[in-house]
């Protein structure tokens, strides 16, 4: 793969939005999906570095500390996304951390649910705490012979290498009319370097675009039975995510401090809007698996 080629639909059409971490962030002209280059060449390095964590400029944290920095953040998404388990009798989570989507599901009523994460130590902890099966393999090389009502991506998708082979792997263990289930970022052709606080980059490899959805449904032939975006001001300032502990232990002090000044989160979310703009959003995107394969 050619540095400035699109990962999702290959044109070679773009353009430089800004430079982060030593890596360009370009815009393809033809999906919209917003990418880095130069774009990984090793499929199997993206796979290690995700299950080891092996980004020298980011704290890895354990399991126990992660489960408690995600238990409030799932509590807020269950009730956006239990609307596509309607009726669903299994579940699989792909990237499930410590296994808090997987007992949500289990509790909602959901019969079987199955996980995979890539991290050995939130693996360990999800089978422990949810008692669900989960596996240590990526996606692609994943196998099963269930078929499953609802496969959920919650953050994972700006880790993936290949669109290609990530919605393959979807569409085979997706029983017909399942649901696919991604959230993930979504940015305008107006978004800035600093829009984003840390853009995480090589860690997260492409975000969507405004039409990338779309595209997404056409290329993949799903169709698109929900989108819901949420601004990236409204998510990310509020008291409970400012408590919410991350990776990094300067910025979860400073997050702190904050989060207990009167009006500081309020004050920092008027600055950022009056700055920035609505250019940043969270998308919940449901894609069903269709029998006839058309749109």
């Amino acid at each position: 793969m050619t540095d400035n080629k699109c990962p999702l639909c290959n044109s070679l059409e773009s353009c430089f939005l800004f430079e982060t971490n030593g890596y360009d962030m370009q815009k393809c002209s033809h999906c919209d999906l917003l990418y880095i280059s130069p774009y990984p060449q090793s499929e199997q390095q993206r796979f290690e570095a995700v299950a080891n964590n092996s980004h020298s400029d980011i704290t890895v944290i354990g399991p126990e500390q992660y489960s408690l920095a995600r238990k409030a953040y799932y509590e807020d998404l269950f009730p956006l996304v239990r609307p596509a388990f309607e009726g669903a009798d299994s579940l699989l989570d792909i990237g499930c951390g410590t296994g808090h989507l997987l007992q949500l599901a289990k509790n909602s009523g959901i019969n079987y649910c199955e996980g995979i994460e890539l991290n050995s130590k939130r693996a360990e902890f999800a089978r422990k705490n949810t008692g669900c099966q989960v596996t240590e393999l990526p996606i692609e090389q994943f196998h099963s012979d269930r078929r499953f009502d609802v496969i959920t991506l919650i953050d994972v998708l700006s880790h993936v290498y290949s669109y290609d082979k990530l919605f393959e792997a979807v569409k085979n263990l997706l029983a017909p009319g399942g649901k696919f289930v991604i959230k993930t970022g979504q940015y305008t052709a107006q978004v800035q370097k600093n829009s984003v606080f840390d853009w995480e980059v090589p860690d997260h490899l492409h975000f969507m675009g405004m039409k990338t959805p779309e595209y997404l449904s056409q290329k993949y032939e799903m169709k698109i039975t929900g989108m819901e975006s949420v601004s990236y001001a409204d998510e990310l300032y509020t008291r409970k995510r400012f408590l919410t502990k991350g990776r990094s232990w300067k910025r979860n002090a400073v997050k702190t401090i904050l989060a207990f000044t009167p009006f500081a989160i309020s004050t920092l979310k008027a600055r950022y809007i009056k700055q920035f703009g609505d250019n940043c959003y969270s998308i919940i995107l449901v894609m069903e698996k269709l029998s006839n394969y058309e749109i």
